[in-house]
């Protein structure tokens, strides 16, 4: 019985064997499980730092700037960058410079002005409109000045440069030249920089690397009367000329028309030369007289004292520091007394004569002008001792500082003309 049920077991676990081999195997995927490390925990842990929420703005009390209605016929400005956007809003629906100009009137003191000139700046042959807009805040002296480029995009002008300064006067648009020789166009203008528009500053506005550039290129102390541009003979290259009027000093003696020339590359710029153009005031020729003299010409102070002494169209401008003042006499005498000490310091006496003998017989001692025939005694003395400058000058001007001689009233006529220093010298040697 026992081998009975033993011989049951063995085929159990035969068909249980032959089972489990008949199943297929699983692959396990090859996963990575992580290990997870605890970390140490403080045995007293910091508490959490709170940062606290920051403190509420109360809300403005402000209003909030609403968007101008540039079309309203009530509209008014609050400021010049609302400017430059009502003249860009206008201007792309169809408005003229003048149109907008006419929209703030035509009142003694505007409180805008505009002004503006077509130039193609960067040559692609599509022209910039360049504005100057002018905005007088009401309770403010100066005016805030604008300088905007206009470039048209999709048919419609819009702001690509942009610049702003605070002046006491308008700009005013003069020209426009290709004055660095870049084949590009330049935009000049000017802005008076003192009263009753004395002296103004010198602007061009041009395309450079950068861009659009505004350069300041002088600063004129004249009245400008003209500005053009022209072209210097040595070099071909185009100059800037300006021509204007200088004021007497203290208003108390006739100004001047200067001729002031300003050089202009793609590098540098600056005032080249400035001369005194031709005047009928004698006292200018004598001024002219004296340049020439201090720069070496001779020849031409010659040709001017002579001009002075004889010529009978000139202008006399008496002096305003003296009453009774005879500029027919004094200036022509001056005149005269130049002509001798020149010759004389040339040691030239045959012509020194001539001066020596025209002046005795035309201002004779004690009437006005006699006064050089003493000084021209003294300049003898004085040249026959040095021709060195500074002993001459010098004992000239001691001379004339003495009371020994009544030169004062001679001095005094001169006095409100030498404020340019160059009008009259009463040495007969260069400085």
């Amino acid at each position: 019985m026992k081998k009975h049920i033993r011989l049951l077991m063995q085929i159990i676990l035969a068909v249980l064997f032959i089972t489990n081999c008949n199943t297929p195997e699983t692959t396990m995927p090859n996963t990575i499980v992580p290990t997870i490390k605890e970390s140490a925990q403080p045995t007293n842990p910091p508490k959490p730092i709170k940062t606290p929420y920051p403190s509420r703005t109360p809300k403005s009390t402000l209003t909030s700037t609403s968007t101008p209605d540039f079309e309203s016929p009530t509209f008014q400005l609050r400021n010049s960058k609302e400017l430059q956007d009502f003249v860009v809003f206008n201007i792309n629906q169809g408005k003229t410079i003048t149109d907008i100009n006419a929209f703030f009137g035509s009142s003694e003191r505007k409180h805008v002005w505009v002004d503006g000139s077509v130039v193609d700046f960067d040559g692609d042959g599509v022209s910039e409109l360049f504005l100057t807009t002018s905005f007088y805040p009401e309770d403010q002296d100066n005016i805030e000045n604008s300088y905007v480029v206009l470039k048209k995009i999709q048919e419609q002008y819009s702001i690509v440069y942009s610049k702003s300064e605070t002046a006491y006067h308008l700009p005013k648009i003069e020209f426009v030249d290709d004055l660095d020789s870049d084949n590009l166009p330049d935009l000049v203008f000017t802005r008076p920089t003192f009263g009753d528009d004395t002296g103004a500053d010198i602007f061009v506005v041009r395309e450079e690397k950068s861009g659009t550039n505004i350069i300041q290129i002088g600063e004129t102390a004249l009245i400008i009367d003209k500005i053009f541009s022209n072209t210097d003979n040595k070099d071909n290259a185009k100059n800037l000329v300006v021509i204007g009027f200088e004021p007497g000093w203290g208003s108390s003696g006739p100004g001047r028309t200067i001729e002031e020339t300003y050089f202009i590359s793609s590098e540098k710029y600056g005032l080249l030369q400035s001369s005194y153009l031709p005047d009928n005031y004698r006292i200018h020729v004598l001024q002219d007289a004296q340049i020439a003299y201090n720069s070496g010409n001779d020849d031409l102070a010659i040709k001017f004292w002579k001009q002075a002494a004889h010529d009978q169209t000139l202008e006399n401008f008496p002096s305003t520091s003296i009453e009774n003042d005879v500029p027919e006499k004094y200036q022509p005498a001056f005149a005269v007394y130049r002509l001798y000490t020149y010759f004389l310091s040339k040691n030239d006496i045959k012509n020194a004569q001539v001066y020596w003998t025209e002046l005795n017989n035309r201002f004779p001692e004690g009437s006005p002008g006699g006064e050089f025939i003493a000084l021209s005694a003294e300049a003898k003395r004085l040249l026959k001792i040095s021709h060195d400058t500074s002993f001459v000058c010098g004992g000239i001007y001691e001379y004339l500082n003495s009371t020994t001689e009544n030169v004062n009233f001679m001095m005094e006529h001169w006095y409100w003309g030498d404020h340019n220093l160059d009008i009259v010298d009463f040495c007969p040697l260069p400085r």
